[in-house]
């Protein structure tokens, strides 16, 4: 890579994978290249790697990465500092705005789908665009960045684990066997990749995790329209067939700082979801009065709230505001939420719970994943790195509401 004619910078030795992308890329103008990759296989190195190779050899350029979430964006942001800032070519870094400026005039943007399209609008590019884990990008956020590129034709990399079919990643994807020449499709199952994941490592995760999640993330294939750890769910999405009735109430707490969100979920006594709610915008006092409201005139047999980091003084406000009203707590340990996934699997196998058509619930469910630690052997549930699994929390505290609120039992008089 030269910069200057008495300045070398030696980039990385890439594998036969990841050096079939770069031959795909470099020095093609308009051509669109998708990359469909197992986890832990060097996609995230490599596309920094690209994105230093334009911004070093097209002086004055301007390249761009998009990821999924602003905690991505800073934390591919930092590593990429992290791995040149010793080589002296950065002239200038943003930590607030994620952007780098090189010596030579060139520009490095971090971007993510939480600016929202507004933010994301109005930019050109003339390196190269990444987009990062595209799985998760929307079609909107598409729709906003891809103006980027209209005017300079720079190429567009789009890398992604795979995960359903009704994204446009796979339609991308498919559009490289297609015939364009504008579109190539590198899929690294192609190659072997055993130096980043043994067989016996392989089947181990194979063993721990959910069937989907091995498939798409360490087997590299698309899903057909359905949940990572929660399968069928999308067939349990109907109507309520009454909203009368007892409920059973699950609410997973936010920090109130436009993040995480509130999520409130309601069960009636058929195990159907009936009310859902969800704000990230108020503070402790009106998040209180909020749910108050929202309860007031609910024939509420148990709300049941998540009790970890700040769940528990808010749980104690919202039970000093309803003193009548059953109100519990519940702390999420890995071996409770374990409990709590197991239980909405098999509820969500068999269809005996019925789901709201919420396209954020949706969202959460489709994309909630399990990690498994080799050196533990402890399998952990969560939304992958910087999404959220609010709805997704409080959907199991509603189950596990009406589960407890159902032991009770009921006895008649013959």
């Amino acid at each position: 890579m030269n910069l200057a004619r008495t300045v070398k910078y030696r980039g990385y030795t890439p594998r036969a994978h990841q050096k079939a992308v770069n031959d795909a890329v470099i020095g093609k103008k308009g051509v669109v290249v998708t990359v469909k990759s197992r986890r832990q296989s060097g996609k995230s190195f490599m596309s920094l790697n690209l994105l230093l190779y334009y911004a070093i050899n097209i002086p004055r350029s301007k390249n761009a990465l998009v990821s999924i979430t602003l905690a991505q964006s800073r934390k591919v942001f930092k590593e990429l500092v992290d791995a040149v800032e010793s080589s002296k070519i950065i002239k200038k870094k943003n930590e607030q705005t994620l952007e780098i400026q090189l010596i030579n005039g060139s520009m490095i943007f971090f971007k993510s789908s939480e600016q929202g399209t507004e933010a994301l609008r109005g930019y050109t590019i003339t390196g190269i665009l990444v987009l990062d884990e595209a799985s998760f990008l929307s079609e909107d956020i598409l729709e906003a960045v891809l103006p980027w590129t209209n005017v300079h034709k720079p190429p567009i990399l789009i890398v992604s684990t795979p995960k359903f079919k009704n994204c446009f990643f796979y339609r991308y994807f498919m559009k490289g066997y297609e015939g364009n020449p504008k579109y190539v499709s590198i899929d690294w199952n192609d190659y072997d990749l055993s130096e980043f994941l043994d067989d016996e490592t392989l089947q181990e995760y194979q063993r721990m995790l959910p069937k989907n999640q091995f498939k798409t993330e360490y087997l590299g294939e698309f899903l057909d329209d359905d949940g990572v750890v929660f399968e069928n769910f999308k067939n349990c999405i109907k109507a309520p067939t009454t909203t009368k009735g007892k409920r059973y109430v699950g609410i997973d707490w936010s920090t109130g700082q436009g993040q995480d969100y509130t999520s409130i979920t309601m069960l009636n006594e058929l195990c159907e979801e009936t009310e859902w709610y969800s704000f990230n915008n108020l503070n402790t006092t009106q998040t209180i009065e909020r749910i108050t409201e929202i309860l007031k005139g609910v024939d509420v047999e148990l709300v049941l709230c998540e009790s970890n980091s700040i769940g528990t003084p808010m749980t104690e406000l919202l039970t000093q505001a309803n003193p009548k009203m059953r109100i519990e707590s519940a702390t999420t340990t890995n071996t409770s939420k374990a409990q709590m996934v197991s239980a909405l699997q098999v509820r969500l196998e068999k269809g005996t719970i019925t789901l709201l058509d919420e396209p954020r619930q949706t969202a959460e469910i489709s994309a909630y994943e399990a990690v498994y630690n080799p050196k533990t052997k402890n399998v952990t549930y969560n939304a992958p790195t910087g999404l959220h699994d609010d709805s997704v929390i409080s959907l199991m505290l509603a189950l596990k509401a009406f589960e407890q609120g159902n032991k009770k039992g009921k006895y008649y008089v013959r």
